[in-house]
């Protein structure tokens, strides 16, 4: 690590540090984090600061006995969804299965029936609350499917807030098309391959860039 040269907008300093340098896992104790305009411009240990820590950062973080950590990622997240299946919790705790709810109209019906009665800004403001919880908790990258709307419409109307989501808060989004998550009600009874073909069979292309 070489010694700290520059002048940053904040300065992180000591601080025990976690990193993944060169793909290994490492530790520095003591350690000082420099940022410029959002971004990390120097990280190394506190003792390789080449002046006082007031004179080269318009503002100093005293973290002594904190940890930095990098930022969490979340990998499989169905995180954009509308309505709510809380009850299902005390059917499950009596004994019926999923199988039991699903006849009832619960488990994903329940859920594909209210994201295809929900608005995309209804769906964006619901999402937004519930990631808006992921980064308060450390998550800067969080992945994100579809599957709950399970026809061509809406699962581009999920894909859609999932783009908003990353345009508007600080994390990194990456969606993933789930049209084929379950059979479609509309399908109850039919074969699989109907889905496939008119439904889910356009999603990927249609739906790898909401909006485009």
């Amino acid at each position: 690590m070489t010694n700290a040269q520059g002048y940053w907008d904040i300065l992180f300093a000591h601080a025990d540090i976690a990193t993944m340098a060169r793909g290994r896992y490492n530790i520095i104790k003591d350690g000082a984090i420099g940022v410029t305009k959002g971004k990390i411009q120097w990280i190394g240990s506190s003792d390789r600061l080449q002046a006082s820590s007031s004179l080269i950062a318009d503002e100093i973080i005293d973290c002594s006995g904190k940890w930095i950590l990098p930022g969490f990622v979340d990998c499989h997240t169905h995180l954009i969804w509308a309505g709510s299946r809380s009850n299902e919790f005390e059917m499950r705790l009596s004994g019926a299965t999923y199988e039991d709810i699903a006849k009832q109209g619960g488990g994903i019906a329940a859920t594909v029936a209210a994201v295809r009665g929900a608005s995309e800004d209804e769906l964006f403001n619901i999402a937004s609350r519930r990631i808006s919880h992921f980064l308060s908790r450390g998550t800067t990258c969080v992945e994100i499917k579809s599957g709950h709307g399970l026809d061509l419409e809406n699962e581009l109307k999920m894909l859609a807030v999932a783009q908003r989501l990353d345009q508007c808060f600080p994390l990194h989004v990456s969606p993933t098309f789930l049209g084929a998550h379950a059979l479609p009600p509309e399908y109850s009874g039919r074969s699989y391959s109907p889905w496939n073909t008119h439904g889910c069979g356009h999603g990927p292309e249609s739906g790898h860039k909401p909006g485009a």
